[in-house]
């Protein structure tokens, strides 16, 4: 096994059994996708609003998932549920790199945290939340994560369902 898998791998089980409550997934019949707590609060910063969601995803699907990404950031979005319709809420920044797909085989389990920034409303720093109000009932959506065909050269086939890669749903609050 690789040394980057090996310590990927470490990273994401310490992650995994740092996880209380009924919000860590269990790696053979939880939500594939959770995150760390049912409800956040945003923070207050000079310019907007911070929080970090933390969230575990195990791989179920049956085969293997390749995600992109650069230099491990990859790209997730919040969407918020307004009136029983997932509306897109929050995207931040990504850098514009392509590299080795992150390689998450069948049972794998991913941990990493969503810091999640966004500027005031009526001031120029970005990104901002696309929803108001802030508060209410969100999930994660994970991008740019796709299936590899058994005899493809390039390691990149279909998107996988957009359902296999959303978050359980959980509230954010503002303080």
């Amino acid at each position: 096994m690789p040394l980057i898998r090996r310590s990927a791998l470490a990273c994401a089980l310490s992650v995994l059994l740092s996880c209380a409550g009924p919000f860590a997934p269990d790696p053979e019949t939880g939500p594939p996708f959770v995150t760390s707590e049912s409800t956040y609060v945003l923070r207050p910063t000079q310019e907007g609003v911070t929080v970090d969601i933390a969230f575990t995803f195990v791989n179920r699907t049956g085969a293997a998932i390749f995600v992109l990404n650069c230099n491990w950031i990859t790209s997730l979005h919040l969407e918020q549920d307004v009136g029983g319709v997932w509306t897109f809420a929050w995207a931040g920044a990504v850098p514009d790199c392509l590299s080795p797909p992150i390689e998450l085989r069948v049972g794998d389990v991913f941990s990493d945290t969503l810091h999640v920034f966004a500027g005031d409303p009526s001031g120029p720093v970005e990104p901002k939340f696309e929803v108001h109000p802030v508060t209410g009932r969100y999930r994660l959506v994970w991008n740019a994560l796709f299936w590899s065909p058994e005899d493809a050269t390039f390691p990149y086939g279909a998107e996988i369902a957009k359902e296999l890669r959303t978050s359980e749903p959980f509230e954010i609050v503002e303080p």
